[in-house]
């Protein structure tokens, strides 16, 4: 019987772990008092908010917490539910109230996961205004409403309250100041204890506009003897509500505004101001030229010198100019000002328009300063001009739209300044000018959207139609139609009569395939050649081909000169005629065409739109173009319809498409449909380079459009740059693309790359859009698989549920699958529910019983714990003969233990050990394994000559599986960076890492470096290729076998340097590829070293932990010889023999040493490699004698005990020391016999040393000679000469070495 507790609240630690992540995220300037206890009602915590250390405000915190957050709009807002009456509170208690939501995440033991968890904010006053329609709104019900806190705004130590704090108290201070300037106010009588501001904004919520005119006119210059309705007119005008406006001046009557020269030259003035709006300059100057003959008032002068001059500006007429230069010369006020800077700025007379500049308000200069800075074609200047405007706090929405207005149109001018017209010398084309300049371009396009949505709450005034070239030239350049379109068919509607307008919204529409958009505006225009050729082609495109017909006859029948484009809509009027069968009117347009022998390249284009409308047998409309392109070769119209109807997946198509790519260019920039029709023609042609250029020069312009991003990462990913096409998709998806290829590559490379999270969200967008049953069955597949790896069981067997309700049980592939995904998905322990359990335990004996040797899955029965069996039995059925398998297996692994079989490391599992299932446990076993079990080992070092590079550091090193085991397990990947620009790893070798780190089985060891390496990858994607060799794999996954063969087959291109560790590998490489270049780990390391990254010590370390993992290896001389740094004291002295049994005691040396002077070698490289050492010790002569004599002596103490080296005695010793004296000059020689006669000390006991000792050494150096001079006599002279000096003829010593040296020769 259990024993029961008081159980833990969940609640409780939601609470605890909500105040703890508030504590961690609060700014330092924030100094809370908690409002505990049961009486807050609402609050937790009231904040002083500190500036400069003084408290200058305050707000109250209401803190909640949850472990389940509820986010919508795609995650854009967390949704959290609060009762009324709180809502309620939080609108009266007047203080700000801020909402705090915790989205926190515990971990087993409910402690808050920080890294896992988010908290949210949400001033409670925008929540109200948008939810009751004002901060101070109280509801009625009694129930809850969901507030709406936005996930960007999250809560951070350097979240700034302070301005919206600030702004609120000014709010509170100016109605305070209203209230006492009402209430000293003598007209106005107290009407009980009710404040007069409240009173106010109860009129101002019946008459806004009232309210709106009496802002409005507060720099307003009407006279103040005008009625109430002028100012509430104006006010209409203002706002750009010129049909009220119209209304409420029809309503004046014929009295107008009174009857004094002031009250009618306002209504005049009024109305002029009402038919500039409707675009009626004409009449509006009649109506100004009227006001001011009235009252000849500034108020009245100026509305009539901006028309005269907008006027002169369209006629082209500079005199007109100067007039209204001359009739503004006593203009003074900031208005007039403003009016003469842009004057003299169009006459180019800047000085006098500086002046006027001068002398405007300091608040008024923006707009004409951005003028004048426009007039010097100061760009970059003029948007500089904008950018602090719009940082200016003052600036009424009308003043900074007009500002920006004159900045986009400046950036624009500056983009296109010195580009190239089209051919007819009067626009640019739609999709760019050859030579614009992008970056001004941008900003342009930037402060034309401003300014639209500026113009849009303005009511569109005229300045729409002044903005409108400018959004149509922009806006298509930079891939923006769809956007700009959006407003400008708003604006078009609004002011049908601003015939630019009209015409550009037209013009934009095409550019966005929106054909009816464009023919709403040019059904707007007044009818003439130019606006009936583009209807016609227009309603041709939207097959209303009997008013096509129609159109294109007006055409026919106008006595107007025809335009560029008339053949064109003659041709598709000709065609719809032929459409329709009316033969006659096709006759009609044929002969208009014919009668212009000019027009014959378009007659190739007719026949193209005829055939392209009826389609007759045996012909290809593409043909005619074709034949038209002979005929004329630099036909843009021909080349550009031709191009547009080429379907470039097919390789001719895509090769024919190329070749007129570059005739399209000669005129305009591509536009965004013919950016990405080029690069899939390049990808069709697998033209990589071409394709990614093309598609990197096209994002420069369309940098949101989701269908170059997609082909952009698909060149790049095929250039192998996985980094750069990974985050071209990521862009693609944050964007929403909905285009299937694109997300499927997306979660290809995550896959590769292992990142999880991302595969989960490219299955969730797959499966919301993809409905083939086959394909949906995959991702079922792989969604189990991926919620394996989250950790989430639940929704895996909900996965594979849904998995087996797609399937079809008669399908072996299929229901194999799914019982199969069903096994990985319960292998980790995880219980189905009974239904499923069931279910599936049906569908595999029916599955075994229908296909009882399938190859996907069987079952097998195990005899009773009784029965005696044998497994080859069970295995036999299965694999065939295991019995013999097994003894092929045992055979290669006792040859390879031998060093007789030589298979590259990575193909050894499965094919050399039979129990070990990948390199990755291949490895971990090799770091632990016997010296002598070689079955194991890795072997760097190749003995014989590899082609090496003569600057690595320039060359793309391409790392195979080896070379990442051995660096990860050095801990050097990082610094392959700090040697190599670049690194490339195969395509097969990281998508096998990825699969062995986090595959369902994959665990322990061999996973955990897996997951290593595949960290590593992905934090320096952006700097690894990863080229692939295009092999197909038999496999579904990847095998050892595909990383071997792609590796191999790469490497043999001899493109890069190869940087494999595994000696077997490069001298099969090596066989079919003799110039290809090759690196390891042990050429790495003299990397770091000569880059100085590493000290010489610490790669000695590096290389004794090569040798620790029985890897075979090269150690250089300094790499030994700095080993020793530490195992002698500085400055304490020691002998050869002290010194030796300390070097022999020091791991990092002993390590070397046992790798360099290993049993596996001859004694002639045994003796090379001490002589080199040698060498490099006494090279300075300031070296320690005794430090030499003490590695010699552990030299001939390990090697004297090889089975080669029996009966050699000190003649092994003596050995590297004539070596070395023949090799060092003839200086040397004394110090190499001091060092040999240490050596021989440090060898022997301490009691065995003796002068017979020593005299067997010199006759044995005496013995060698005379060998040496049998075979060659200088040789030998030259030593006896060089050890002479060191042992006269004379002495003991010399004269023994000459005596053995004789009696060598004579022997």
């Amino acid at each position: 019987m259990s024993s029961s507790f008081p159980q833990v609240d969940r609640n409780r630690l939601i609470s605890q772990a909500s105040k703890q992540l508030l504590g961690l995220q609060m700014p330092a300037s924030w100094h809370e008092v908690q409002i505990g206890g049961d009486t807050d009602f609402g609050f937790d915590l009231l904040v002083h908010v500190a500036v400069d250390g003084g408290v200058q405000r305050a707000f109250l915190i209401q803190l909640k917490g949850t472990e389940s957050p509820r986010y919508i709009a795609d995650g854009e807002t967390l949704s959290y539910p609060l009762k009324d009456r709180t809502l309620n509170l939080y609108a009266t208690v007047g203080c700000q109230v801020m909402l705090v939501v915790a989205a926190v995440k515990l971990d087993a033991s409910g402690k808050l996961d920080v890294a896992a968890s988010k908290i949210y904010w949400q001033w409670m006053s925008a929540e109200l205004r948008d939810k009751r329609g004002g901060a101070f709104e109280l509801g009625e019900s009694d129930g809850t409403t969901s507030v709406h806190l936005p996930t960007r705004q999250v809560l951070s130590p350097d979240l700034d309250v302070l301005p919206h704090l600030e702004s609120v108290g000014d709010i509170v201070r100016a109605g305070l100041t209203l209230e006492d300037i009402l209430q000293r106010s003598q007209a106005l009588v107290h009407a009980g204890r009710r404040p007069f501001i409240l009173q106010l904004a109860e009129i101002a919520s019946h008459k806004p506009n009232a309210l709106t005119a009496l802002l409005q006119s507060g720099h307003d210059h009407l006279s103040a003897d005008l009625p109430p309705e002028a100012h509430a007119i104006r006010a209409l005008i203002r706002a750009g509500r010129t049909e009220l406006a119209e209304t409420e001046l029809a309503r004046l009557g014929p009295q107008g505004l009174g009857p004094s020269a002031s009250q009618q030259a306002a209504l005049l003035s009024l109305r002029g101001k009402t038919l500039v709006q409707r675009f009626r300059r004409s009449e509006a100057i009649e109506l100004f030229e009227q006001a001011y003959a009235l009252d000849p008032l500034p108020e009245h002068l100026l509305p009539l010198a901006e028309m005269r001059l907008l006027r002169a500006i369209d006629d082209g007429d500079r005199a007109g100019v100067a007039a209204v230069r001359d009739m503004l010369s006593d203009a003074d006020s900031d208005d007039g000002l403003s009016l003469r800077v842009r004057v003299h700025g169009f006459l180019n007379e800047f000085a006098q328009a500086q002046a006027c500049l001068d002398r405007i308000s300091p608040t008024e200069q923006w707009m004409p300063r951005t003028v004048l800075m426009s007039a010097q074609c100061r760009w970059q200047d003029a948007i500089d001009t904008v950018t602090a405007a719009e940082a200016d706090g003052n600036l009424s929405a009308a003043a900074l739209t007009s500002v920006q207005l004159v900045g986009a149109r400046a950036a624009w001018c500056g983009a296109t300044q010195g580009v190239e017209p089209l051919m007819d010398g009067s626009q640019l084309p739609l999709s760019g000018a050859v030579g614009t300049k992008l970056e001004l371009a941008r900003q342009a396009w930037v402060l034309a959207l401003k300014c639209l949505k500026g113009l849009q709450t303005l009511g569109w005034s005229a300045n729409t139609e002044v903005l409108a070239s400018t959004v149509c030239g922009v806006a298509p350049l930079l891939g923006h139609q769809d956007e700009a379109l959006a407003l400008m068919s708003e604006a078009a509607a609004h002011r049908p009569e601003y015939p630019e307008l009209q015409l550009n919204t037209e013009l934009l529409a095409v550019m966005a395939h929106k054909p009816e958009h464009a023919l709403a505006a040019n059904l707007r225009q007044p009818d003439g050649m130019d606006v009936l050729t583009r209807r016609a082609l227009l309603l041709f495109e939207l097959q209303r081909f009997s008013e096509c017909q129609e159109a294109a006859l007006a055409i026919a029948r106008s006595a107007e000169n025809p335009n560029d484009k008339t053949p064109m809509a003659l041709a598709v009027g000709w065609a719809a005629a032929h459409r329709l069968g009316h033969l006659v009117a096709a006759t009609e347009l044929n002969q208009a065409i014919d009668a212009r022998p000019a027009w014959v390249e378009q007659r190739y284009f007719a026949d193209f739109v005829r055939q392209t409308t009826l389609q007759p047998a045996g012909e290809s409309p593409l043909d005619a173009l074709r034949v038209g392109l002979v005929q004329h070769p630099d036909s843009w119209m021909l080349a550009a319809n031709l191009f547009l109807n080429l379907a470039v997946s097919d390789a001719a198509a895509a090769a024919e498409a190329v070749g007129l790519a570059r005739i399209l260019r000669r005129n305009a920039l591509l536009n965004a449909d013919e950016a990405a029709r080029l690069v899939a023609a390049h990808i069709t042609l697998e033209n990589w380079q071409e394709a990614a250029a093309e598609a990197a020069e096209a994002l420069q312009r369309f940098d949101a459009d989701d269908r170059i991003l997609g082909m952009a990462a698909i060149a790049q990913e095929m250039l192998g740059r996985t980094g750069a096409a990974f985050a071209l998709l990521e862009k693609a998806l944050a964007l929403g693309t909905q285009r299937l290829p694109a997300i499927h590559n997306y979660m290809g490379l995550s896959l590769r790359l292992g990142r999880v999270d991302a595969v989960r969200a490219a299955l969730d967008k797959l499966l919301a859009l993809v409905t083939d049953p086959v394909e949906r069955i995959e991702l079922m597949r792989l969604s189990t698989l991926v919620y394996l790896q989250q950790e989430q069981p639940r929704e895996a067997l909900a996965a594979v549920e849904a998995l087996g309700q797609l399937v079809d049980p008669s399908d072996e592939e299929q229901e194999g699958l799914f019982i199969n995904v069903f096994m990985a998905a319960t292998v980790g322990g995880s219980v189905p529910s009974q239904s499923l359990h069931t279910q599936v335990q049906q569908r595999i004996e029916a599955f075994c019983a229908k296909w009882p040797n399938s190859k996907l899955f069987r079952l097998a029965t195990l005899p009773d714990e009784k029965e005696v069996f044998n497994v080859h039995d069970l295995l036999d059925p299965l694999v065939g003969d295991s019995r013999a398998q097994l003894r092929e297996f045992e055979s290669r692994e006792r040859r390879a233990s031998r060093g007789e079989f030589p298979v590259p490391f990575i193909l050894r599992p499965g094919f050399v050990l039979h129990y070990i299932g990948s390199p990755f446990q291949l490895w971990e076993a090799a770091m632990h394994a016997r010296a002598e079990a070689q079955q194991f080992h890795l072997n760097i070092v190749l003995q014989g000559e590899e082609a090496k590079s003569a600057d690595p550091t320039r060359e793309v090193p391409i790392l195979d599986l080896t070379a990442l085991l051995v660096l990860d397990s050095l801990g050097l990947f990082d610094q392959l960076f700090e040697v190599f620009r670049r690194v490339a790893i195969p395509r097969a070798t990281v998508a096998f890492v990825s699969h062995h780190a986090l595959g369902v089985l994959a665990s322990g060891a061999s996973a955990k470096r897996a997951k290593s390496i595949l960290a590593r990858i992905n934090h320096w994607v952006d700097r690894i290729d990863q080229p692939s060799a295009g092999l197909k794999s038999k496999e579904a996954a990847v095998s050892a076998m595909d990383v071997w063969c792609e590796y191999s087959a790469l490497a043999q291109r001899a493109t890069w340097l190869n940087y494999c560790d595994d000696v077997v590998c490069r001298a099969m490489i090596q066989a079919h590829a003799p110039a290809a270049r090759s690196c390891t780990t042990i050429d790495f390391l003299d990397l770091l070293d000569m880059g100085d990254v590493l000290a010489e010590q610490e790669i000695s370390a590096k290389l004794a932990l090569l040798a620790t993992w029985n890897v075979g290896i090269k150690v250089s001389d300094r790499f030994l010889i700095a080993s020793l740094v530490d195992a002698w004291p500085d400055g304490e002295i020691g002998d050869a023999s002290r010194r030796a049994d300390a070097f022999r005691e020091h791991p990092l040396f002993s390590t070397l040493a046992r790798a360099i002077w290993n049993p596996g070698k001859s004694v002639p490289d045994l003796t090379n490699d001490m002589v080199h050492l040698l060498c490099a010790m006494l090279i300075h002569p300031g070296s320690n004698a005794d430090s030499a004599a003490a590695v010699l002596a552990n030299w001939f103490t390990r090697v004297r005990l090889l089975r080669q080296a029996d009966g050699l005695g000190w003649r092994l010793l003596c050995y590297p020391v004539l070596m070395a004296i023949k090799a060092m000059p003839d200086e040397a020689c004394s110090r190499l016999v001091n060092v040999l006669m240490r050596a021989v000390s440090a060898s022997v006991p301490e009691h065995a040393m003796s002068v017979a000792v020593e005299g067997e050494v010199t006759e044995a150096l005496g013995r060698i000679l005379g060998s040496v001079g049998k075979k060659d006599r200088s040789i030998a002279d030259d030593l006896l000469k060089k050890l002479h000096a060191a042992m006269p003829v004379g002495t003991v010593d010399g004269d023994r070495l000459t005596a053995a040296y004789l009696a060598e020769v004579r022997r």
